[in-house]
């Protein structure tokens, strides 16, 4: 689709002329424009000279470096002018760069919020005494600390199995150590719930998504800067989006399909309240259907229930990136110390002709280093057969993923012993932990991997792979 932007850079607000090729999904034609409302991210005025989301005072001139701050990802051309020198302003993130289930116990700015999740009794979170799930607002949507927790029911069951297994370890420690208070036992529920994660993200999902795993933990550095950087945010980790299928399934126990299985994520998506309600508020049937549905390959096209029924969330993806300051993919592939592309039809590559005559149109003949990084990303191929990405993405996340490791103080690491560490559960012994037993029964032993109900095991390919 084409789309024109009718603002000045300086407005909050700014409708976007979309003529998509066909038109009726996206709520216009050929000859009638859709007009989408887009909202510029807020900035942080003239912090671009020192945050490592946008740019460097004192950076190196290139290179991919865990420490200190990084200059390639600069801000809007919409920055303050200080001397001679125009520093850029960087997008404002309020959310913690830590692993720390900020989206379940609530940003730590944010207390009067993270008082409403707890319940004040045991150290645990706040549940309905009925259902077992968040309680609900004077409106009838669940109430979570962050919004997307409810945005589609796979997100809300997994934002429910943290806070029961929150609330198991809470029980857990009360009944070992009675004479704690409810601020003591909710810490070191806290504490546990956080490691618990910390450890399934960096010795399961990074490995899977990645197809290697972090290089090894050396302990807390002091020098590496956690902060989750603007491309990181803008670009690379919206891999998830290519990814998604475009239905929801809803599977019983033995993971046969529900009657009212699948649903199309179009008539899901910010309607979680309306999916429990026909599963009598369980998130079993959820929990089983994101094991067996695996998710598509990850590359430049999308399920339409995502470019076309979610907002136009592709679009909005790659108007994110321009709207942050992003740079063009071929200088963020020589950031991450990978080759330029020479050419429209090397970075279409396998892609085909219709591809490469596309790219042409939007970039021009030879506008190869035009390119915006979300687009030149999602055509890259992935360069081994473990990985499920290409190599600017894997690159991006991988440095990620190991500076929010390295730069935290409070890494689970540093704070459990070895023998403490290695025995703690899987992502699938706590879904069965927490979940009904009786219905989990057949749950398999990774949920990482594509589960193949007709064996004991797992079909041995990961998730991310497609299929």
């Amino acid at each position: 689709a084409e789309a024109t932007i009718a603002a000045p850079l300086s407005s909050p607000q700014c409708v976007v002329n979309v003529c998509p090729a066909g038109g009726a999904g996206a709520g216009g034609t050929a000859d009638t424009p859709h007009h989408l409302p887009f909202h510029r991210t807020t900035r942080t005025s003239g912090t671009g000279g020192t945050s490592v989301t946008s740019g460097s005072a004192g950076g190196s001139a290139g290179g991919n470096s865990q420490h200190g701050s990084r200059d390639l990802f600069k801000g809007p051309a919409d920055g303050n002018a200080q001397g001679d020198t125009l520093v850029p302003d960087s997008p404002a993130n309020f959310a913690t760069s830590f692993l720390d289930l900020d989206m379940m116990y609530g940003p730590v700015h944010d207390g009067p919020l993270q008082s409403d999740l707890r319940s004040g009794v045991g150290g645990r979170l706040v549940m309905d005494s009925t259902t077992d799930l968040p309680l609900k607002d004077a409106n009838g949507l669940f109430v979570t600390a962050d919004p997307q927790s409810r945005m589609t029911p796979g997100f809300f069951a997994l934002n429910v199995v943290w806070r029961k297994y929150h609330n198991l370890r809470a029980d857990a420690l009360r009944e070992r150590y009675p004479t704690m208070t409810d601020e003591e036992l909710f810490q070191n529920a806290r504490m546990e719930t956080i490691a618990a994660y910390q450890h399934i993200v960096e010795e399961t999902y990074v490995p899977t998504i990645l197809g290697e795993p972090l290089d090894p933990y050396e302990g807390y550095d002091d020098s590496v800067d956690p902060s989750v950087d603007v491309f990181f945010s803008t670009c690379s980790f919206r891999y998830g989006h290519s990814g998604l299928s475009g239905l929801v399934r809803l599977l019983g126990p033995d993971f046969a399909p529900m009657a009212r299985d699948p649903i199309l994520l179009r008539n899901a998506f910010n309607r979680t309240e309306h999916v429990m309600s026909i599963l009598d508020d369980r998130v079993e049937p959820i929990i089983r259907g994101l094991a067996y549905e695996p998710s598509k390959n990850i590359d430049a096209s999308f399920v339409e229930d995502v470019s076309l029924f979610t907002g136009t969330m592709t679009f909005k993806n790659v108007q994110r990136g321009r709207d942050n300051g992003l740079p063009s993919y071929n200088d963020a592939r020589e950031w991450f110390n990978l080759s330029r592309v020479t050419s429209l039809e090397e970075l279409a590559g396998e892609n085909g002709e219709a591809v490469t005559k596309a790219l042409k149109g939007l970039y021009g003949k030879s506008g190869v280093d035009k390119v915006d990084s979300y687009v030149g990303a999602l055509l890259e191929l992935p360069s081994s057969p473990t990985m499920v990405m290409g190599p600017l993405m894997t690159a991006s996340i991988k440095d990620q993923f190991a500076r929010l490791r390295d730069g935290d103080r409070l890494w689970y690491k540093n704070r459990y012993s070895r023998e403490e560490y290695e025995s703690f559960p899987s992502l699938s012994e706590i879904i069965r932990e927490v979940l009904d037993e009786e219905e989990m029964r057949r749950f398999p032993r990774d949920s990482f991997a594509v589960f193949d109900p007709s064996s004991s095991g797992l079909a041995g390919r990961g998730k991310s792979e497609g299929g």
